[in-house]
């Protein structure tokens, strides 16, 4: 609370007091609005029922020079804590060399922050030993630890039980080495100036699951600290400023946050493992989103899977990274990293940064993107490869625009239940479509509704199926759309297609693999092939031909 309603600009000083609810509040103290300083005080909160005075918190207030000759005033904290991971986190406090029934513990939420004005608040109505770790905070002499919730987490790991994390000091940290200290990021240099520190330390949980195994999940802690002088108010109230502190105290803010955020700019959606026997460091990413990892920052282990071609990069860890980094001097910004896929059939680039609170940023894209905006398709192939027939053109995909008299596509699917085809079928679709890709993903709507249709009949008969079915699709372009569907002017009037086979695979009830075109075998139904393909497709649908000689 500022008491600086409708007061006239000659005023020279104003008065600062914290208020809870109407209830309770601290004693308000007067500053002077003359001089620009900064510093703190230890309050005291009084009870507006009884007027009982209890220990309050220290508020630091800091008078600066605005915009257009007026006057900036911050009133803030000793001490905040800030909630950056995905789980809502229950913090334990309590004082050293203390038995851990003498702690307090609270809950913060993903994305919240506490400040020890809150804990000296709610401490009034506690009792004997947390009381006291809860008013520890407001001097420094505290132990602080936390655990995370899982089940509030982005991914579920059962009945999982989960341990406190390592116990830090009065927020001291322990100064991270390595990876994390050589790559510089923004927070450094920006603030290199003034006296404002800023440290990395790490924590781990242990996660115990129900068959006994043991995992951690990591957390980065950033500290970020300052000195403020610490004044002592007259007898009125009035405080002197910072022209005679008697003591010097930090100011400190703890951000717990992901040890690796990866975001991804690549058109395929891969499965990013950050240490294989550590299911916290697993996760498949969308294109264009971000994913959190809670790996071990000490000894980072990379690796990246197309989803949509199966295929792995070769592994890459942070010893590997360290090795490049001591030959750089001083602080770098970003290192990239090539990542090769199938021998060198798809290609990406790792570039690793730090992020503005500490967070190792890693970014999956490639040096550019082909986009193709017309009606006809494309075929790419490298230089020194010779280029397609016709013939071997139409061999190619679905068969897009193949009727001569009105450009209607052909699609067909077959069905396979216990590895025995038990439903096929070749259509001519109802309208025209303008792209290979549309044509192919409204044959993906159809073998959709058939695969949901046979799920349920199967159910009905007693045979349950776990898992996504897989429906085997020849064309890049529809699985990226179904993955992740991206609607503009060339495929809103396929929007509700689009919308019904993505639902079936976020739901996990489809699936759908790349198939090359050469072992398709739905394409037997939607063009005319040559004689060797056709016996070979035949064959692979377990056709027999009843009239063929003995």
């Amino acid at each position: 609370h500022l008491a600086l309603a409708n007061r006239p600009p000659e005023a020279s000083s104003f008065s600062v007091k914290l208020v809870q609810q109407g209830l309770r509040s601290t004693s308000p103290i007067h500053l002077s609005l003359l001089e620009a300083q900064q510093f703190a005080w230890r309050t005291r909160i009084v009870s507006s029922q009884d007027s009982k005075s209890f220990p309050g918190p220290f508020i630091v207030v800091e008078i600066s020079k605005g915009i257009e000759d007026g006057l900036s005033i911050v009133v803030s904290p000793l001490l905040k804590i800030h909630n950056e991971t995905d789980f809502s986190l229950e913090l334990r406090f309590q004082r050293p060399q203390h038995e851990q029934t003498e702690s307090a513990s609270l809950i913060l939420k993903a994305g919240e922050v506490i400040d020890d004005a809150i804990t000296a608040f709610s401490a009034i109505d506690l009792s004997g030993g947390s009381r006291k770790a809860l008013t520890s905070l407001n001097v420094g002499n505290y132990i602080f630890s936390f655990r995370p919730n899982i089940a509030d987490g982005p991914r579920s790991f059962g009945n999982s039980s989960i341990e406190w994390s390592d116990e830090l000091k009065g927020g001291k940290t322990v100064c991270l080495s390595g990876l994390f200290n050589k790559l510089s990021y923004k927070v450094r240099k920006a603030f290199s100036v003034n006296p404002t520190k800023f440290s990395l330390s790490s924590a781990s949980c242990a996660v115990k699951s129900e068959v006994g195994s043991v995992t951690n999940i990591y957390f980065l802690i950033q500290t970020v600290g300052k000195p403020i002088p610490i004044v002592n108010p007259d007898s009125s109230g009035y405080a002197p400023g910072n022209r005679n502190p008697v003591a010097m105290q930090e100011q400190k803010e703890l951000f717990l946050l992901p040890t690796i955020q990866v975001n991804l700019h690549l058109v395929a959606d891969p499965h990013s493992t950050m240490d294989s026997d550590n299911t916290w460091s697993q996760a498949t990413i969308s294109s264009g989103s971000a994913v959190n990892f809670y790996a071990n920052p000490a000894t980072i282990y990379f690796v990246v899977t197309l989803t949509f071609t199966g295929s792995s990069c070769k592994p890459v860890n942070s010893s590997d990274w360290l090795r490049k980094l001591q030959r750089q001097k001083g602080d770098i910004s970003h290192l990239d990293i090539e990542l090769d896929f199938g021998g060198g059939k798809y290609s990406a680039m790792l570039r690793l940064s730090r992020g503005q609170r500490g967070t190792l940023q890693a970014g999956i894209f490639t040096s550019y993107v082909l986009q193709n905006d017309t009606d006809a398709p494309l075929f790419c192939f490298s230089a020194n490869q010779k280029p397609l027939s016709r013939g071997d053109i139409e061999s190619f995909g679905t068969d897009y625009a193949g009727a001569k008299d009105d450009r209607k596509s052909t699609s067909g699917y077959c069905t396979y239940v216990g590895g025995n085809l038990v439903t096929w079928r070749s259509k001519k679709q109802t309208t025209v479509a303008r792209s290979s890709a549309e044509a192919e993903y409204r044959a993906m709507a159809h073998t959709t509704s058939e695969i949901l249709w046979l799920k349920n009949l199967l159910k009905e008969l007693g045979f349950m199926y776990d898992g996504p079915v897989p429906m085997h699709c020849d064309n890049q372009a529809a699985i990226h759309i179904a993955i992740n569907p991206i609607f503009h002017e060339r495929t809103k009037h396929i929007e509700v297609d689009c919308h019904f086979v993505h639902e079936a695979v976020m739901s996990q009830e489809i699936c759908s693999p790349f198939t090359p075109s050469s072992e398709q075998r739905a394409d037997i139904f939607t063009k005319a092939l040559g004689g060797k393909p056709f016996d070979v497709l035949c064959n692979k649908l377990g056709m027999i031909d009843i009239f063929a000689p003995a």
